[in-house]
């Protein structure tokens, strides 16, 4: 059975990824990356979870700063990465999937699976403009959204 990693980031994009999860339990082992200061739906968390530092937060608004903290996340990352059995890694969006999403495409060779964020009608959100280049697949859940040239429609997952 495949194993598939799912990044938690927070707020909105948990929920979605949440719906999905729903769907994936059964026919995928799943791992989980949640923040170290998030606090996901644990009930619905069937399967190994690892915790990660938040490398940004809506207060952070130095990137000197942020860039800083970047290095002990990269090290978690490539931990994380490491002990992982995942074959793909989900992700949707916040700030700490997408470093961790390109490490695992970068040097663990992981298929990278993007779902625009529900809250993107016709536009890219940040983080899909810095993972799209690389993503073997995305999803989009508006059929206005389909500016990325492998966008698949896929309706909305809640």
């Amino acid at each position: 059975m495949k194993t598939i990693m799912v990044v938690l980031g927070g707020g909105g994009h948990t929920k979605q990824l949440l719906h999905l999860v729903e769907k994936l339990n059964e026919k995928y082992n799943l791992e989980y990356v949640v923040r170290k200061d998030g606090k996901p739906a644990k009930k619905a968390l069937k399967g190994r979870i690892f915790k990660i530092m938040n490398p940004r937060t809506m207060q952070d608004k130095n990137p000197f700063l942020v860039t800083l903290k970047l290095i002990p996340y990269t090290l978690e990352s490539l931990w994380i990465l490491g002990k992982s059995k995942a074959d793909a890694i989900i992700i949707c969006g916040p700030a700490v999937s997408v470093p961790l999403a390109f490490l695992g495409k970068l040097f663990f060779r992981k298929k990278l699976i993007f779902i625009e964020t529900w809250s993107r009608v016709k536009t890219k959100s940040l983080s899909g403009k810095l993972i799209s280049w690389m993503a073997d697949l995305i999803f989009v859940q508006w059929k206005e959204n389909k500016n990325y040239k492998k966008a698949i429609y896929a309706g909305r997952f809640g």
